[in-house]
């Protein structure tokens, strides 16, 4: 019996008779799918009876570190980084606006990094990636390109293709498994773009408690501050109609419940449209609108997750002040000169 069954034995009885690998052996586990040491068939065996099973926190663990093992992780010329870190398989119910977060912010001295992918089964949804080519792009640019980015422009995106190609490599195993397995959790916490003195993530989720098995995940040593909300689809983006829940560590290892009320911050609570058709041209077009200042859901989402971003960031004392921050960026022009600098070509 090879390694790799012995851990498919151990984890594919049924939920009682079960047992956890170890963070190492889980790590080894997912480092042999990632080289291809062991067939597809057997591959989403073990995938799927840890799903069934429910994964460990050192199962969970371990397979991180197998991702991060082959990863291209970059530390940036820059001192502190802040990591927008959205589900890579997209959304489908309402737009979400990471990429013109991360012009405004860095518009207001936050090096911001997004990342993600296109076609990232099963729900290969509405991504960051098609939003941005519509704008033009480069989405191809590799880790280290990105990273300097970040010194002269402030933000930059990362794809998953140059990040993580090993992990790219296993679209066709996560298409023939259907259903998310623990992979899409946990690739958007690789952080492949550091800062030198500091790195702050931004994640988002939708389940009851996973904000605490993410704190878990994610140490210190991997991110120096962590944010956690409760968002629509496991995106960053704050509702801007109810207050977003959440859970985050400070630099200074302090852990606080969140409750971000956008009525406080100066938020109006406009809701989309429930005809509005999510589609990467209609999310381009809106998050452009947004930066020109024009109104709209759009623009309070954005200026609210900026807002309070800003806060989280140390730029002001309160969200409120953050939104105002914010505001000014899309007055002044300078979030729309941002995005556009980020570009192949301009938006016009």
């Amino acid at each position: 019996m090879t390694r790799f069954e012995d851990f498919i034995r151990r984890v594919a009885v049924g939920p009682r008779a079960s047992r956890d690998l170890s963070r190492g052996e889980a790590r080894d586990a997912l480092d042999a799918i990632l080289t291809g040491q062991v067939s597809e068939v057997r591959a989403a065996v073990l995938l799927i009876a840890l799903r069934m099973k429910r994964e460990s926190a050192d199962e969970n663990r371990g397979m991180l570190d197998a991702l991060r093992a082959h990863a291209r992780v970059v530390t940036a010329p820059v001192d502190r980084v802040l990591d927008l870190a959205d589900p890579y398989n997209g959304y489908t119910r309402t737009p979400h606006l990471a990429p013109f977060v991360a012009a405004l912010l860095a518009s207001r001295g936050i090096p911001t990094v997004v990342h993600g992918g296109a076609g990232i089964p099963p729900k290969r949804g509405c991504t960051h990636r098609r939003v941005l080519e519509v704008l033009g792009a480069d989405v191809t640019g590799t880790v280290e390109t990105v990273a300097e980015r970040l010194s002269t422009i402030g933000w930059g995106y990362v794809d998953i293709e140059q990040h993580s190609p090993a992990l790219f490599g296993l679209r066709s195993l996560r298409e023939a498994i259907v259903k998310r397995p623990s992979l899409s959790a946990l690739e958007k916490l690789i952080l492949p773009i550091r800062g030198r003195v500091e790195t702050r993530l931004v994640v988002g989720h939708v389940h009851q408690g996973y904000d605490e098995a993410l704190h878990e995940l994610v140490g210190e040593e991997d991110s120096h501050a962590l944010r956690v909300v409760r968002g629509i689809e496991g995106h960053v983006d704050l509702k801007t109609v109810s207050v977003t829940e959440g859970l985050q560590r400070n630099p200074e290892g302090v852990r606080e419940p969140l409750s971000l009320d956008p009525a406080a911050a100066g938020i109006a609570p406009l809701r989309w449209d429930p005809a509005l058709q999510v589609t990467p041209q209609e999310v381009a077009n809106l998050g452009v609108q947004a930066l020109l200042n024009e109104g709209g859901p759009a623009t309070e989402q954005i200026v609210w997750t900026a807002g309070s971003l800003l806060q989280w960031m140390g730029s002001v004392s309160t969200s409120h002040e953050g939104v105002e921050m914010a505001r000014e960026a899309l007055r002044d022009g300078s979030a729309l000169a941002h995005l556009q600098s980020g570009l192949v070509s301009e938006v016009s």
